[in-house]
């Protein structure tokens, strides 16, 4: 009898220390026959263990929800989509029997500002399947990021049954030096607890959106943005004689189509590469004189890496716009890579 309570207990200590996000320990946390939407309630034995596992983040795609509860992906909103169980093991039984689970889905949604280092992510739970001893079964989950990043807040709720639907607030704050930019990930945690079983183990791993928060704007606060996400700029459908030449850059293979990722445009802040790129276009040399009351309008814009001759010239072109909307179009670009904060080096695009 002793020989085999020492074999139990050194097999329990092998079970417990696999890494629970692990494939293997992921794919099958319970037995085949045991997988259902079963709910049962009977007491427990001291010295059983609940665990949880918590399995790899989605990121959902821009323009797209998760549910309900996650926001449309966007320049300022992201939603990740993570799945989760919880096991529940007697090890009074060889091996540590099965005698409960719960599966659940997680969705984080994120809301980040143009103007503000502080970002917020609500957390919803929803439970789609349970079966064995999983009455009062109770989850939190946290979040963390790395310094100068700070976290707090918490989201806790009934992950017992079938139905079991909840949401939660987590709280972020970078604090962005001047001129700097962090990508921020959050790692996400979460903890089982029972009412009866001794034990509790959770897990914790990477979600998958990056919020990048930034101070690089002079005269403006620093702000989040969702840094994948391309914003796009829509104002110079106002502006009839320059919306006329991008539409017909564009139609003609140009950059900048909303939703080609491979032909997004790309910023630069570099003020040397900026006057290259308008002389290589609207250089007096090459446009001629200029008429009275109107300027030289180039697309790609010059304060973009596709400006100049980078870009193969049946895919640029210019054009003599009114000097009021070239001022407008200056205005309206420079107020576009604020409110989006969009850096040097970031993509957008154009929609006239």
């Amino acid at each position: 009898m002793r020989a085999r309570r020492i074999y139990q207990l050194l097999l329990a200590g092998l079970i417990l220390s696999l890494p629970l996000s692990s494939g293997g320990a992921w794919a099958a946390p319970f037995p085949p026959a045991q997988r259902g939407t079963r709910w049962e309630a009977a007491p427990a034995k001291p010295g059983d263990t609940v665990v949880a596992a918590l399995g790899s983040a989605r990121r959902v795609p821009a323009g797209m929800r998760a549910e309900r509860d996650c926001p449309e992906v966007s320049r300022f909103t992201a939603c990740d989509a993570m799945p989760a169980n919880i096991v529940l093991r007697d090890w009074s039984k060889l091996g540590g029997k099965v005698v409960g689970g719960v599966f659940f889905d997680i969705t984080i949604g994120y809301r980040t500002e143009s103007l503000s280092n502080r970002y917020r992510a609500l957390v919803h739970v929803k439970v789609t399947k349970a079966f064995g001893l999983t009455r009062g079964t109770v989850t939190t989950i946290t979040g963390s990021c790395r310094i100068p990043c700070a976290s707090s807040g918490s989201a806790a709720g009934p992950t017992a049954r079938p139905g079991d639907d909840w949401n939660g607030t987590l709280s972020f704050q970078d604090a962005v030096m001047k001129g700097e930019s962090h990508i921020n990930v959050a790692n996400i945690a979460i903890l089982p607890a029972h009412p009866v079983f001794e034990r509790q183990q959770g897990d914790s791993g990477p979600a998958a959106a990056e919020i990048r928060c930034d101070d690089s704007f002079k005269g403006k606060k620093p702000g989040c943005v969702v840094r994948r996400f391309f914003p796009t700029i829509t104002e110079m459908a106002q502006l009839p004689a320059i919306a006329a030449n991008i539409r017909s850059v564009q139609r003609r293979g140009g950059v900048g189509v909303p939703g080609n990722l491979l032909k997004a445009l790309t910023r630069t802040t570099d003020k040397s590469r900026i006057a290259r790129n308008r002389g290589a276009v609207c250089g007096s040399a090459i446009v001629g004189p200029r008429p009275v009351g109107k300027e030289c309008d180039e697309y790609p814009f010059a304060s973009t890496l596709n400006g100049g001759t980078a870009t193969p010239e049946e895919s640029r072109g210019w054009a003599w716009v009114p000097e009021t909307e070239q001022r407008s179009q200056g205005a309206f670009l420079a107020n576009f890579y604020t409110k989006n904060r969009v850096l040097d080096g970031d993509h957008f695009y154009v929609q006239v």
